[in-house]
């Protein structure tokens, strides 16, 4: 069975399409602004687990009828940041 691809169409993009991105590239940067490095670093770090957590994190959420282990494991996050 012959498999076609799909065909990359390359053109130059004339002023006024430049022109329409750059609009719209900005108002989706004011909708949605760039996080902060700082703090998107530190939530980087909070959300990986050792596997030794993690096997824990699984066997406490088993042990409670939790299908998924992110539950437990949001939970004990929101413990922790609250003492």
């Amino acid at each position: 069975m012959l498999k076609k691809g799909f065909k990359t169409i390359v053109r130059r993009t004339s002023d006024a399409d430049r022109k329409r991105h750059a609009e719209i590239r900005a108002k989706v940067m004011q909708e949605f602004p760039p996080k902060d490095q700082a703090v998107a670093l530190r939530n980087f770090v909070a959300v990986r687990l050792e596997p030794e957590e993690a096997k824990i994190i699984s066997g406490i959420a088993k042990s409670k009828g939790v299908r998924n282990a992110d539950v437990v494991h949001e939970w004990i996050r929101k413990m922790i940041k609250a003492s």
